[in-house]
């Protein structure tokens, strides 16, 4: 906490797996290196201001992935060069 009006935190990952065959009674985690590896680390920073009579919440999130699956891989510019930045500029408040 910094002061009476703003407060900060962190939230990072610890563990995190995929799961296979959700919500059957066949499902069960993937072992690790055998996942497709869309989220491998998560990271989360969050601040909070009481201003005007209510709280100002805003998170950013840091995710990284271990591959680029080869489905965004086929036909034309790669899947991360045309969309990863849009989406960090949206993300990060930069909209419109």
């Amino acid at each position: 906490m910094v002061g009476t009006k703003r407060a900060y935190g962190r939230s990072n990952s610890t563990r995190i797996a995929e799961v296979a065959d959700p919500d059957t009674p066949h499902e069960h985690e993937k072992p690790v290196g055998e996942d497709n590896g869309f989220l491998w680390r998560l990271y989360s920073y969050w601040s909070f201001e009481q201003a005007d009579g209510g709280v100002y919440i805003q998170c950013e999130a840091i995710s990284l992935t271990r591959h680029i699956p080869s489905g965004f891989r086929v036909g034309g510019p790669p899947f991360h060069s045309k969309y990863c930045q849009p989406i960090t500029h949206f993300c990060s408040g930069g909209v419109g």
